[in-house]
């Protein structure tokens, strides 16, 4: 759980989005990590494996991610874990050491909030297609995040040259939403724990929105990474996809496919184009 949410601190000049937030509730503990754009949070249960512990008033702590994650493969059998707050300094005791923490509540605070749920089928291979084709260019953010737009059951990923679409779920019943979200390509980084069960969440008039991807990672539970959305407008990314054809041809995948690999090993990391002319 701690390698997960050490995919969504920040090394910005704001030392306490380096840290993470620990909290100790009713026999489990709680992680939060965040840089502002995206947050990561889920929790562990007590057990076979580890106690959780903490003195009266001092029930969360922040702590260097960096310095945990060199004390936690030093770690054998049963792992005690214990906030504790002396002098007004805060403090934490993992096994026989002890990592000096910070006042939680400077941490960043998310509120919880209900909104529309779907699901993405087969989410991982999705967005992993999709973000083959996503801006590295900082000025043009919108081109630089995933395309949710659920009005027309598209994900999208375009960088103003090529775009790859697929759809967000194939199931032609699935209810319609009018809106469309962008998110931060960070989720990319998790996308093999994504279980494809996704809630966006955003304001009346549609201004401030997130999106709440749910996890499975092993041993964690009630995983999940929220995302901010990106703003700004996203391209009108269907006035390039053809609805009709001039002609239309069928042949055999085995036939094709070889020869397009073929070309693909002469095309640039730059320009990854590929010209067909059929006769």
């Amino acid at each position: 759980i701690v390698d997960m949410a050490s995919r969504f601190t920040s090394n910005t000049r704001k030392e306490v989005l380096e840290n993470i937030l620990l909290q100790i509730d009713d026999g489990k503990l709680y992680v939060d990590a965040t840089d502002l754009e995206s947050r990561f949070s889920g929790h562990i249960e007590a057990g076979n494996k580890y106690r959780f512990s903490h003195d009266k008033g001092v029930g969360s702590i922040c702590v260097s991610l960096g310095k945990l994650k060199k004390l936690l493969p030093l770690m054998e059998g049963i792992v005690d874990i214990h906030f504790q707050k002396k002098d007004d300094v805060f403090g934490m005791r993992i096994g026989e050491f002890f990592l000096e923490g910070e006042n939680p509540d400077n941490f960043p605070v998310m509120m919880k909030k209900k909104g529309i749920s779907f699901t993405v089928t087969n989410i991982a291979n999705k967005l992993q297609f999709v973000g083959r084709a996503l801006s590295t260019v900082s000025a043009m953010s919108t081109l630089c995040g995933i395309c949710f737009d659920l009005k027309n059951n598209n994900l999208a990923g375009a960088d103003g040259n090529r775009l790859h679409m697929v759809s967000l779920n194939e199931d032609a019943k699935l209810k319609r939403v009018d809106t469309l979200t962008i998110v931060p390509a960070k989720i990319l980084s998790v996308g093999k724990y994504l279980t494809g069960n996704v809630m966006l969440i955003e304001d009346e008039k549609k201004e401030d929105q997130s999106t709440v991807f749910e996890l499975a990672v092993p041993g964690c539970i009630q995983c999940c990474v929220t995302s901010q959305s990106i703003e700004g407008q996203y391209p009108h990314y269907q006035s390039v996809v053809p609805v009709d054809y001039k002609n239309k041809f069928v042949t055999r995948t085995d036939d094709i496919i070889p020869i397009l690999r073929k070309a693909l090993a002469h095309v640039g990391d730059d320009y990854r184009v590929v010209f067909v002319e059929f006769g």
